[in-house]
């Protein structure tokens, strides 16, 4: 019988989290006076392994910010999906933008294609699939993302994809619909298109041979 690693977010069901930090780390203000948040990285079960060990080895070599952490396979109530887990991974200062921006890049840096999310530690217990709103201060695309974006909409018109509409209160919203995969072929390519920052009408809606997709961002 193979042997429980818990420094493995998929094979840790005893804790909610997994922590690491670089240890030099020196804070500039007092925690008082910084307003503290963390970049989000959402990512399947199936992948978060892999996407928390660059995440991890960056921040104890002090490539990112003071520390980070991640969820484990333990099932927490405070989830909106079981499958989906996310790695937090923490900046000193919003208000201090370069190294916000900073800490994005290198994120990026480590092969990171998923969309980034950033939220403030004030809205910690906070969630949208509670009622609330506006918990995001930043939202940031990968290069993939947006390479995928102009490839459906310049394919819109072929007997694949379908356009389905392109609005909703101010936001740019492709709704796209899939007619060529198989729901097997398909499932692994949903978890690529989540992570990139397409949602789906639902989980995974997928009738016969269709799925139907969302690209919605500010």
């Amino acid at each position: 019988m193979m042997k429980t690693d818990l420094s493995i977010p998929s094979q840790n069901h005893d804790e909610y989290w997994i922590y690491t930090y670089f240890q030099s780390y020196q804070f500039k203000q007092p925690k008082h006076e910084r307003e503290s948040g963390k970049w989000l990285i959402f990512d399947h079960i199936s992948e978060i392994d892999d996407t928390w060990k660059k995440v991890e080895v960056a921040t104890i070599k002090g490539l990112l910010g003071p520390s980070a952490k991640v969820a484990t396979a333990k099932p927490n109530p405070n989830a909106f999906d079981p499958m989906t887990k996310v790695i937090c991974v923490y900046t000193e200062d919003f208000n201090d933008k370069l190294d916000v921006d900073r800490i994005a890049k290198a994120i990026r840096s480590l092969g990171i294609e998923n969309k980034l999310i950033y939220k403030l530690d004030r809205d910690i217990g906070r969630y949208s699939k509670d009622g609330f709103s506006n918990l995001s201060q930043e939202v940031r695309y990968s290069k993939k993302f947006e390479e995928v974006v102009a490839w459906l909409t310049t394919h819109s018109n072929d007997k694949y994809i379908r356009l389905l509409n392109t609005t909703k209160a101010g936001k740019s919203r492709y709704r796209f619909q899939r007619l060529d995969l198989t729901k097997s072929v398909f499932s692994q390519k949903i978890i690529r298109l989540k992570k990139l920052g397409f949602m789906f009408e639902k989980q995974s809606e997928i009738v016969g041979e269709e799925a139907v997709f969302i690209v919605e961002r500010d």
